[in-house]
């Protein structure tokens, strides 16, 4: 695809009041200039990566304006946890994107959900669900039912 032809929104999230989403907007941002595309949007939340996407107000509003827009077909992000640390959640986003032809560029793995014609790219599917499945495993805490009793 011809780089004049992409248009794209990027996608940032952070989890604490501490943290910036700053760093990630540069780097969408610099990303859209190194490649000549136009970046027409971004969206930044702080919000957990664990809360169900439909209550992620800005993850919402993202999804809703790119299938509203037939001109964007792709959606950047600096890496894959801060689309969501659910591996469900993550999938989910994927396959809506995909649905409407929106290509999800993972800039920090350098993994786009689709190839060059807008097919799925099955590879990068597979990648991304095991990644998910990692950025997951921050979440889970040891149960007491399933962590052995020290004697």
């Amino acid at each position: 695809m011809n780089n004049e032809k992409i248009q794209m929104v990027g996608y940032c999230r952070v989890s604490t009041a501490t943290q910036s989403t700053e760093r990630q907007v540069a780097e969408l941002e610099e990303y859209a200039k190194r490649n000549n595309v136009k970046l027409l949007r971004v969206f930044a939340e702080l919000i957990s990566g664990a809360v169900k996407n439909e209550n992620r107000p800005e993850l919402f509003a993202m999804v809703q304006y790119v299938i509203s827009k037939p001109n964007i077909n792709k959606v950047i992000v600096w890496e894959l946890s801060r689309l969501s640390r659910n591996t469900l959640e993550v999938l989910k986003t994927i396959e809506i994107f995909t649905k409407y032809k929106i290509n999800l560029h993972i800039i920090s793995s350098n993994i786009e959900t689709l190839d060059v014609d807008g097919n799925i790219n099955p590879i990068a599917r597979l990648i991304l669900t095991i990644m998910a499945e990692l950025g997951a495993k921050p979440l889970c805490k040891p149960d007491h039912k399933t962590t052995p009793k020290t004697v």
